[in-house]
């Protein structure tokens, strides 16, 4: 929900993940194995006030083939008239990532970048 993908942690871990500052790329801190369009303290729960907008996935085959996750109309934390729109496209036969943004209205700290399974490779 905090506008990032993250593969194989493993433990589900994330302690960085409430903070209105997230670290930058690369930090080997919980979560690595990192995609962030835009993390951030995002709130797409539908059983809160503050919260809502939806997180979708889908995967396109189309050639290129690829996997896009969406955040749409999803507020930030506390502050829901911040509405965020964005998207991630991952291709399989490049190893391309494209990020895409409508939208985004932040009052917190964000990160937008990758990182590498065990955090010591990243772009921020």
């Amino acid at each position: 929900s905090n506008g990032f993908l993250s593969f194989g942690n493993g433990n589900g871990s994330c302690p960085d993940c409430d903070e209105n500052n997230p670290d930058p790329f690369p930090n080997t801190d919980t979560p690595n194995n990192v995609i962030a369009p835009l993390w951030t303290d995002l709130n797409p729960s539908p059983f809160d006030d503050d919260g809502g907008g939806s997180v979708t996935y889908k995967y396109v085959m189309n050639m290129p083939d690829k996997f896009i996750t969406q955040w749409t109309e999803v507020p930030e934390y506390d502050e829901n008239d911040n509405i965020n729109t964005f998207q991630v496209a991952l291709y399989f036969d490049s190893g391309c990532i494209e990020y895409k943004y409508l939208q985004v209205l932040t009052e917190d700290d964000l990160n937008v970048g990758v990182e590498n399974n065990d955090g010591t490779v990243g772009l921020d």
